[in-house]
């Protein structure tokens, strides 16, 4: 959990950053129907493949509830961005860039970014947890002779010549029969290089070149760049449950993603480097099936630019209220309402009243912390609920989650109208001393700011403000 989240709200005002895009994949294995309105009889527009990534620019009220394949699935109306550059989508072949409504329950968010957690470690830290990580490897079969691919794929991909790009693909065939039209008015410059390209059959990934960067299709589903990734910077956990995947993307960087593995397939699970600024790891190493550590290095090899992390795969999460929903709910009158801390199976653990006018959902989140010195603790669970008007307040939660599967509850932190300047106080708790739980109060200082919004900071004046013991069940 990032303290520096407290001066997002200063610096949105006063450097008026916009909301980011925000990118879906479309899951419907058959494709998407996108329509001209957010109703069934609206007329149909475009039919989006699976594995294509669209913009979401609004939300609806209108629900939709579908039955497929015999399983119910819960829904919106969601108005999206889309464009016919890599598939034809429609019956149009010039390029274009449209906005239509498609069903939400078949789309998937890019950057989920309640789904991974990462703490910055110190180099002695990363060198022993580096040192006791189990090193599995993955040397996936490649085949990079053109020739050869045709002859493997003669029944799945037709073949398109261009004098000055060689070959690229006219057509894909994906498994469940679907043929998949390329638009040659857009890709061309997506071709065969023998030094780059090649074919992996086991994963079922064809790598292409389109100009600097790689070009990367799932021949089984149709799956394009991120959906599909490229083998060759695969890292599987130890027994396979998630792994790390990637594919260049110019400009000496990769765009890496986590996959997890569910009934016998891998599938899209989140980003990863861009949400972390992983553009090129150094080192990348599971712990286990839900830990992993990296060290990143900033284009240079001084080892003053190397930074170390250990994340996670959450366990846990909040359920999901946006702004405009809880804006919706107090302009009828409701002040506040309730939202869960769950597990993974969507079980409420924990409860959290919320007030509907300032409750900013994308800063709320949950953190699980595993770096502690706590006797019988498996784990220690922090939840901060964040409100922000011209100011910002938060609510921060913690519990000592014991090997028994007891939750012991620490004294709530608040931290109410911070003042909107560079240097903030904050109070946390720490738990890196022996069977001892410290509250401390530090400053944060901006070391480091650009204008996207990317930002560093270092903690200055920190002292301890109160100490609690821990004698293995409960606190002292």
């Amino acid at each position: 959990m990032k303290n520096s989240l407290i001066l997002l709200c200063f610096l949105f005002g006063l450097f008026g950053f916009g909301q980011e895009p925000d990118y879906y994949f479309v899951k419907a294995e058959n494709g998407l129907n996108v329509r001209a309105e957010s109703d069934l009889s609206s007329e149909k527009i475009a039919k989006i493949p699976f594995g294509i990534i669209v913009e979401k620019v609004a939300d609806t009220d209108v629900e939709l509830t579908i039955i497929d394949a015999g399983n119910q699935i819960m829904g919106k109306w969601v108005k999206i961005k889309f464009n016919n550059y890599i598939y034809l989508v429609s019956d149009e072949t010039k390029p274009f860039e449209r906005e239509g409504y498609v069903f939400d329950g078949f789309l998937q968010q890019m950057d989920n970014k309640n789904a991974i957690g990462i703490t910055k470690i110190d180099s002695i830290r990363y060198a022993q947890l580096a040192k006791q990580a189990p090193k599995r490897t993955y040397n996936p079969k490649k085949i990079g002779n053109l020739d050869s691919i045709k002859t493997i794929l003669k029944d799945r991909i037709e073949w398109v010549w261009d004098e000055d790009y060689l070959d690229s693909i006219k057509s894909i065939k994906t498994a469940n029969g679907q043929k998949l039209l390329f638009n040659q008015e857009t890709i061309f410059e997506i071709g065969f290089d023998e030094d780059n390209s090649g074919y992996y059959p086991t994963e079922g990934i064809l790598v292409l070149t389109e100009n600097l960067r790689e070009a990367t299709f799932s021949i089984r589903t149709g799956g394009y760049d991120l959906i599909a990734g490229n083998p060759r910077y695969i890292v599987p956990s130890p027994k396979g449950t998630f792994r790390l995947n990637g594919m260049y993307n110019g400009a000496e960087c990769i765009s890496y993603f986590i996959e997890k593995k569910e009934k016998g397939q891998y599938k899209y699970f989140t980003e990863f480097g861009n949400t972390f600024h992983a553009c090129n790891f150094k080192e990348f190493y599971w712990l286990n099936e839900n830990e992993f550590i990296y060290k990143l290095h900033d284009y240079t090899t001084d080892s003053k630019n190397r930074k170390f992390f250990k994340g996670y795969i959450k366990t846990l999460n909040l359920t999901h209220i946006s702004e405009a929903e809880a804006m919706a709910l107090y302009e009828t009158g409701v002040e506040k309402g309730t939202i869960f801390l769950v597990n993974q199976d969507g079980k409420k653990i924990k409860s959290f009243e919320i007030y509907f006018e300032a409750f900013k959902n994308e800063l709320s989140g949950v953190e699980e912390i595993t770096e502690h010195k706590l006797d019988n603790v498996e784990k220690i669970v922090r939840v901060d609920i964040w409100y922000c008007a011209c100011e910002c307040s938060v609510d921060s939660y913690y519990w000592l989650v014991t090997t028994k599967g007891n939750w012991i509850e620490l004294p709530k932190i608040e931290r109410n109208e911070q003042e909107t300047t560079w240097d903030h106080t904050f109070q946390e708790y720490s738990f890196k001393k022996e069977n001892t739980i410290e509250l401390i109060e530090f400053e944060e200082k901006i070391t480091e700011y650009n204008p996207s919004g990317e930002f560093e900071s270092e903690r200055i004046n920190e002292k301890k403000i109160k100490e609690l013991i821990w004698d293995g069940e409960r606190i002292e």
